[in-house]
């Protein structure tokens, strides 16, 4: 395992900025499904689209029910706006997106099919082909999103159902009636205001209708891929977190099928004080996106002279690549010793009884990336190599002496007896100096690391100028 280098610089940001949080996970059973698994009656309505603007702090914006947040097309929806009622606006909108490649179904058919469920802007025939609400997280007879700052006797009207499908397990109290579904648990009003919904991808029925996929077996006619996104938003005024609004998102396999592949994409429209000038900006490292303006002090007349600021979304949690044999989101540093809370495992390792002293877990075993990381390398007989296993699993080997075949990934590999240079799988730009992603799953260079690069795993931080 790899990851990056302690030593960073960083810019000081010297104006205002507003964050927006991010929280994406696979609840069980997700990318797994089990023989036994029934899928839900549980089905989406395009007609079930609610919205709701969250002001609970010094943020404003509107927050739809299916996967979407910012402004879709009506003037009464509110781009991200801060601080809240002064129409200094930041993000125009931020969406969801959740795709997985799965088997043609077709007769005789041995390829597969990418579906990728979209939340808004796809229509066939005039039928949505987007997620949709799913019926039972709201109060049909209104018009707002389920929230829980207006439940029963509110005098700005209920917005939670009468009870909540996913808590009819509860047999103390099946479905919570009168009760708020809250992150926190049953009642508790952390968060100043907390939004709550789900939503279905099962109108997306394009592969359904021409017999080419169809997610569950017990219907025929659900589109998708039975996923269901279980979605949160939570705002506080408390002062340190007045300026941000948390968003957590569950995504649940509903299917009869095992995904083997997924992915995850959140779409962002920046809006920043002049959105001619906006210029986005990713920090890999600490996982945090920046939407900022090229021109701060060239700000439009609400900014009232003040310069523009920016809006940082961070990611706390996101799905992970289990394959690569990477670090992708920087959390080998918890195996530090000086952690208490994995004290037990790093001691394990270092023992006399275990496998490593200190020096050689932190330098050889999960090591910083570096430049040679990234350069070719000449193997020659009597090197060690890693090979991977059809489960995953690496083990350290050494190459044949005179040379010789070895397996990896399924692949037979011949080494040849004077050794052999091996470079991982880089695509360069054309006319530049970058290099674009490697695409190919595999581990091209014999160090058991699927598809290292620089521009992810070494640089791995863009800075903001400011």
């Amino acid at each position: 395992m790899h990851t990056t280098a302690k030593s960073f610089s960083y810019s000081a940001l010297l104006y205002p900025v507003l964050a927006i949080v991010m929280s994406l996970s696979i609840t069980h059973p997700v990318i797994s499904q089990s023989g036994s698994y029934v899928p839900s009656k549980e089905r989406s309505s395009f007609q079930d689209r609610r919205k709701s603007i969250l002001d609970g702090n010094n943020v404003r914006a509107t927050y739809h029910n299916f996967g979407y947040a910012g402004r879709t097309a009506g003037l009464d929806e509110i781009i991200f706006e801060y601080p809240k009622n002064t129409g200094r606006q930041y993000m125009y909108l931020f969406s969801i997106f959740v795709g997985a490649e799965v088997k043609d179904q077709t007769p005789g058919a041995t390829g597969v099919l990418r579906v990728v469920n979209s939340p808004n802007f796809r229509t066939s025939q005039g039928r949505s082909w987007n997620m949709n609400p799913v019926a039972g997280y709201f109060n049909p007879k209104s018009k707002e999103l389920a929230r829980s700052d207006r439940g029963p006797g509110s005098n700005l009207g209920n917005t939670w159902p009468s009870f909540w499908p996913d808590k009819m397990v509860d047999s103390r109290d099946p479905g919570w009636p009168n009760s708020w579904n809250g992150f926190f648990g049953k009642n508790i009003f952390n968060a100043d205001q907390e939004f709550f919904y789900r939503a279905g991808d099962d109108n997306y029925t394009r592969f359904v209708d021409n017999g080419r996929f169809a997610p569950d077996l017990t219907d025929k006619t659900r589109g998708g891929l039975a996923i269901k996104l279980d979605t949160r938003v939570l705002a506080w005024s408390q002062i340190l977190i007045s300026d941000v609004h948390f968003n957590i998102m569950e995504v649940l396999n509903d299917a009869s099928y095992n995904y083997d592949k997924m992915a995850f994409t959140l779409w962002v429209a920046d809006w920043v004080g002049t959105p001619g000038t906006d210029r986005p900006e990713f920090d890999q490292r600490r996982a945090v996106a920046y939407l900022t303006d090229l021109q701060r002090t060239q700000s439009p007349p609400e900014f009232n002279g003040q310069p523009i600021g920016m809006l940082a979304m961070k990611f706390l949690e996101t799905p992970g690549n289990a394959i690569d044999g990477i670090d992708n989101d920087g959390d080998a540093d918890l195996y530090d010793g000086t952690n208490p809370a994995n004290t037990d495992l790093f001691g394990m390792l270092t023992s006399p009884l275990g496998f490593y002293n200190r020096n050689d877990l932190v330098n050889s075993i999960i090591p910083y990336f570096t430049i040679n990381d990234f350069n070719a390398k000449t193997l020659r007989p009597g090197d060690k190599i890693v090979l991977i296993r059809d489960n995953g699993d690496r083990f350290v080997t050494t190459y044949p002496i005179g040379g010789g075949s070895v397996v990896s990934q399924g692949r037979t590999i011949n080494l040849p007896a004077g050794g052999v240079t091996l470079v991982e799988d880089v695509i360069a730009i054309p006319g530049t100096t970058n290099e674009f992603y490697n695409t190919d799953l595999l581990d091209n260079d014999l160090d058991g690391i699927v598809d290292e690069n620089k521009p992810n795993h070494l640089v791995k931080q863009t800075l903001v100028n400011g």
